[in-house]
């Protein structure tokens, strides 16, 4: 056969193909099924959180259990909750709890040098890793099931016999004190550390760790700290794979069960200001594009109903990515950020906060300022509209659901629940109270919990780019970062 003939060959071959293809297709008339549907109409079951199964137990020596059994994969997650956090710890210390979440993991442990345990987890692709933070400290494990008890053994030693070696200590005090020194190239660090100082004025939440409290902190001081929290009765843990509930008791008790139990007094949490004055703060840098930051602190807790309906309004008015308001309004029709963002956490043992920011360039900082403020003024006073309201409503339940997709991402949140004091229920109970909220809650929420007459704003950057000076939103306090760093 020759080409030209081959050539015509596979061209009436492929149109026969093509038509007996096209004539297979029914037509919209044929079947309805083939019609579009507009997907603004169509109709879904309302969504439900669901919880797999979950198992709690307590070993002898008060060591409390959350287990999720998982088979999808031969792997094993644990976490590991201690109370007890930098929140207790004198201001000349800030920072003890960043060297004691450092060397309590790179120190060694039991009868192995950091070093070591570095190449005995590496060999076998598992990770036992530290943690600290405000009121609590822990350890996180993740390895292959085969060498789970081999893993959880490593675990067992930082948690019950760490030996925060000197040299480790000074290596990251050393590694510390570098990101002091860098905190000031940084113009979000800075205004990180500078608002909650003033937020929190003379208080530990509002103290930050720098050179003076890192080289306070001696090896005497992590002993004491470890000897005070570290008991087996203060521990909590989140176990998550592929193992049976027999099989982990039995590999917790092999590693656990000699760790004898002590009282452990939790402090009081100390006390805090629970609500914010009015104040404007310029922190002076000479830079090309500032910084803002604007908020206030709020009675909100996290067990307050109302805590869905201020979820929903911060949606609208900053949370909701680029159709909140402020996203529209300083971004889209006024072109002065790329980025903008508003935030409402609430607080457990401590207020609440509200929080607000961008960055734009020096010659628009009074005009983005000015945004800012009056969007939180409007939200405060209008509310949302319906629109508003639907729509905020349905991507909250829709991203919540995500909390319920993965077994391990459950087990830490119960196990931060158990922590907290809360029930199960609270963690599904999100998704009803979304559900069930009207329009007018979320609106007697704005106008309840937004202050708009008690805002902090700071700005970090060179006043001399400003269109206009600060003043105009009150008497300006100026931070000089020479003197405070």
């Amino acid at each position: 056969m020759n080409t030209q003939a081959l050539i015509r060959g596979s061209v009436l071959s492929i149109g026969l193909l093509l038509i007996v293809s096209c004539n297979m297709l029914p037509s919209a008339s044929d079947n309805t099924s083939f019609v579009r549907k507009d997907p603004r109409k169509m109709e879904f079951a309302p969504v439900k959180a669901k919880l797999p199964q979950i198992q709690e137990f307590t070993l002898a020596n008060g060591i409390q259990v959350i287990f999720i059994e998982n088979r999808e994969l031969p792997l094993l997650d644990v976490r590991a909750q201690l109370a007890g956090g930098w929140v207790y710890l004198p201001a000349n210390k800030a920072g003890e709890i960043n060297l004691f979440s450092d060397v309590i993991r790179t120190g060694g442990a039991g009868n192995r040098s950091g070093d070591e345990i570095n190449d005995f987890l590496e060999s076998r692709a598992a990770s036992v890793e530290t943690w600290g933070g405000r009121m609590a400290t822990g350890a996180n494990l993740s390895c292959l099931k085969e060498d789970f008890q081999d893993v959880l053994g490593i675990m067992g030693d930082i948690l019950m016999s760490p030996k925060f070696a000197e040299e480790k200590l000074a290596l990251h005090r050393n590694l510390r004190l570098e990101q002091v020194r860098r905190e000031n190239d940084n113009p979000q660090t800075i205004i990180n550390r500078e608002f909650s100082k003033v937020l929190y004025p003379e208080n530990i939440l509002g103290v930050n760790a720098d050179e003076t409290t890192y080289n306070a902190v001696t090896r005497d001081d992590l002993l004491a700290f470890w000897q005070t929290y570290y008991h087996p009765n203060n521990v909590l843990l989140a176990v998550t794979g592929d193992i049976t509930r027999e099989n982990l008791e039995k590999s917790l008790n092999a590693v656990f069960g000699g760790w004898s139990e002590s009282a452990v007094e939790i402090p009081a949490p100390p006390s805090t200001p629970d609500r914010s004055r009015h104040q404007v703060v310029l922190v002076n840098k000479d830079i090309v594009q500032s910084s803002i930051r604007v908020g206030f602190l709020s009675p909100l807790s996290d067990t307050d109903p109302d805590r869905f309906a201020v979820e929903v309004m911060n949606y609208v008015l900053g949370g909701g990515g680029f159709k909140s308001r402020l996203t529209e309004k300083i971004r889209s029709d006024e072109g002065l950020a790329y980025s903008v963002w508003s935030g409402f956490n609430a607080g457990w043992k401590f207020p609440g906060v509200f929080q607000a920011g961008t960055e734009t360039k020096g010659a628009t900082t009074h005009r983005a300022v000015e945004l800012l403020t009056q969007e939180i003024s409007r939200m405060r006073d209008g509310g949302v509209t319906p629109d508003e309201f639907a729509r905020a409503q349905a991507a909250i339940v829709n991203r919540d659901i995500f909390k319920y997709d993965d077994p391990s991402k459950i087990a830490r949140q119960l196990l931060n629940l158990k922590f907290e004091g809360k029930p199960q229920t609270y963690m599904t109970d999100d998704v009803k109270g979304y559900q069930s909220l009207t329009l007018e809650q979320v609106n007697a929420a704005a106008k309840k919990y937004l202050e708009p007459e008690n805002l902090l704003i700071m700005v970090v950057g060179n006043p001399a780019l400003f269109e206009k000076p600060l003043d105009d939103f009150g008497p300006v306090t100026m931070i000089d970062l020479e003197q405070d760093s």
